[in-house]
């Protein structure tokens, strides 16, 4: 199909490693917005782990956690 390339034979793949086709695999981005209107609370609720923080509360916590309900936009820590 292509002039000047030479021919690989169909079907032999044993020279193809397993992380060279994993590391070429990729997945579409995700939408910019959502077409799928939340219409209660509690429908859609998004939530994070932050990292451990360098720097430990008054309570020795080192991580926290995010939940914004989407229908609200309210956020809980």
């Amino acid at each position: 199909m292509v002039e000047g390339m030479s021919n690989v034979k169909d079907g032999d793949m044993s020279d193809v490693c397993e992380a060279c086709v994993q590391g070429k695999q990729h997945r579409t981005p995700y939408p910019k917005k959502s077409f799928n209107k939340v219409t209660e609370l509690f429908e859609t609720v998004h939530s994070d782990v932050c990292r451990p923080m360098n720097v430990k509360s008054f309570g020795n916590s080192q991580y926290f956690v995010t939940f914004i309900d989407e229908y609200l936009r309210y956020a809980q820590l």
